[in-house]
């Protein structure tokens, strides 16, 4: 049995959403850089907002920072048990 089990099965569940995310807003831009019906400027201007929204996204998942913890905190401390 692993101890911290538990938070590390919650650290996933928010990185696994955070990463969701992350996957819809670059399709998102995806669709928008392909699409033949917006011109430059709207093509711009819509990838633009999505970048503001993933830098968003990014700085309130804190994924650096949860990271760091689970390297320096968790993981040293996670033991292995039979």
């Amino acid at each position: 049995r692993i101890e911290y089990a538990d938070v590390l099965k919650s650290l996933e569940k928010d990185l696994k959403k955070t990463a969701d995310q992350l996957a819809e807003i670059r399709q998102a831009k995806a669709i928008i850089q392909n699409s033949e019906s917006l011109d430059g400027d709207e093509k711009r201007d819509q990838i633009l907002e999505l970048d503001k929204l993933e830098n968003t996204l990014l700085r309130a998942s804190d994924v650096t920072g949860t990271r760091k913890y689970f390297i320096e905190e968790l993981q040293p401390r996670a033991r292995i048990r039979n």
